[in-house]
């Protein structure tokens, strides 16, 4: 009787022992299960990826499709080392509690990338006239953040005068490429060139009306005050330097100069007849 009881004792206590041991293990198990379930949890929050001056993901975003994990609610970010306005790579960190209430923490990377176009200078519209060559250079500047900057004009028609849309792609100094629209090229109309004007003729002076020239002195005057100027010469009554001057009256009267000559033949025969006076009265004396 009695070794029928220790024995039934016994196997209780073996029955019971396994049976401890067995939920022991299966808690083990499962709690092993839920640290592997965590961490793959954890690990599949996502890089956190944004561009300068921009916003952090919210929680929610960033803990999207692990409440089967984590009570979202406890989530709380710790960005005190994350710069958003300087490009970079980053860590955030975060402390929650799962869904069995243990705290924990979650460390995500965060990547700060520079927003191209606020590292360039120099983008905007261009004016050119018909007919006229595009330029091919961007003629813009910018900083280490960024490798080149291309103008496109592909779209824009020189022979057709409007407004195109042109663009600026940015080429990164991470091989990051950007294109930045809302540009536009005028394409001016030229005006025809203003013909130079013709000078006004200078006009041709009118003429003065000719006064009437008068008539030449006729050469018979001429000859026949020198023949009568000879004539005295030859009889010796005029003597000294008497110089006859032949001047032309400037008149169309014939009777005239006639006259003027019958007074100079007198005035040569006074001077004439003076001159011998005074050589006679010279002898005398």
């Amino acid at each position: 009787m009695k070794k029928g009881l220790i024995i039934a004792l016994a196997a209780i206590v073996l029955v019971g022992g396994g049976a401890g041991g067995y939920l022991t293990y299966q808690r083990k198990a499962e709690q092993k299960e839920y640290e592997s379930q965590m961490a793959a949890t954890i690990s599949s929050l996502p890089t956190i990826t944004m561009y300068e001056k921009e916003d952090l993901p919210t929680v929610e975003e960033e803990f999207q499709g692990t409440d089967k994990m984590i009570n979202i609610d406890s989530v709380q970010p710790d960005i005190s080392n994350v710069y958003a306005t300087e490009p970079g790579e980053y860590e955030v960190k975060y402390t929650f509690d799962d869904t069995k209430g243990e705290q924990r923490t979650a460390t995500v990377k965060c990547e700060v990338k520079p927003e191209l176009a606020s590292h360039v200078t120099g983008m905007k519209n261009i004016t050119i006239d018909k007919g006229d060559e595009l330029p091919t250079d961007s003629e813009c500047t910018f900083d280490d953040y960024v490798d080149s900057v291309t103008l496109n004009t592909e779209d824009v028609d020189t022979e057709e005068a409007g407004t195109y849309d042109i663009s600026y792609t940015i080429l990164g100094a991470d091989g990051e490429m950007k294109t930045v629209d809302g540009y536009t090229c005028t394409v001016n109309e030229v005006a025809p060139p203003t013909p130079t004007p013709s000078p006004s003729p200078t006009p041709s002076p009118t003429p003065e009306p000719k006064s009437e020239e008068p008539e030449e002195a006729t050469p018979a005057a001429d000859t026949e005050v020198d023949s009568e100027q000879n004539q005295n010469t030859q009889d010796g009554e005029a003597v000294g330097n008497v110089e006859v001057q032949n001047n032309v009256v400037e008149t169309g009267d014939e009777n005239n100069i006639l006259a003027i000559v019958a007074v100079i033949v007198v005035c040569l025969g006074a001077a004439g007849g003076v001159l011998i006076y005074k050589k006679k009265k010279e002898k005398n004396q």
